[in-house]
């Protein structure tokens, strides 16, 4: 393999891990039953990961982490949480743990990939050429086909429509 290509992990870029964390404290459930909760399929380790990550931004106010840590960690398997806990759980902001719908991730690559098909002048074979390059805002990614670009190109138009219909209907919900 290249030692140039690198390769890119996973990113959860859709998750908000502190709201996770004040889910799990305000529901007195484990981390993993909040993972599962809300739909997420990702592994404890990597919310863990992700919130080490948090605690070393200084910019991040570790207020929820620290008492996640602190104290919610050591008293979590009591039947009922003492008064004063349940009083400052209660005072974390109620946030949403899913911030974007993951298909919005997938939609921006997907849209890169069309976008770059356009500048070629609808020329898939040298949109190719310039993806597999890695000379992209897509960086490098795995070596793709003319015909997998084809195929890409076409569920993009179909998520874009996904999305189109879904912010319709949340713009119809709001006009009620």
């Amino acid at each position: 393999m290249d030692e140039n290509k690198k390769i890119k992990p996973k990113q959860y870029t859709h998750i908000d891990y502190e709201a996770l964390l004040i889910y799990a404290m305000k529901n007195h459930i484990s981390l993993e039953k909040a993972i599962e909760d809300n739909g997420l399929t990702i592994a404890r380790s990597t919310v863990i990961r992700n919130i080490r990550k948090m605690k070393q931004d200084e910019n991040q106010d570790q207020t929820v982490i620290d008492y996640y840590q602190n104290v919610y960690v050591r008293n979590y398997q009591k039947p009922i949480l003492p008064e004063s806990m349940i009083q400052t759980i209660e005072d974390f902001p109620d946030k949403k743990v899913v911030i974007k719908n993951e298909l919005d991730d997938l939609y921006k690559k997907l849209s890169t990939m069309n976008q770059i098909a356009v500048e070629c002048g609808g020329n898939l074979s040298e949109a190719t050429r310039r993806i597999n390059e890695g000379k992209t805002s897509l960086g490098m990614i795995k070596p793709i086909s003319r015909q997998g670009l084809e195929k890409d190109i076409k569920y993009y138009n179909r998520i874009k429509e996904i999305l189109e219909e879904r912010q319709e209907k949340e713009e119809k919900g709001e006009e009620k």
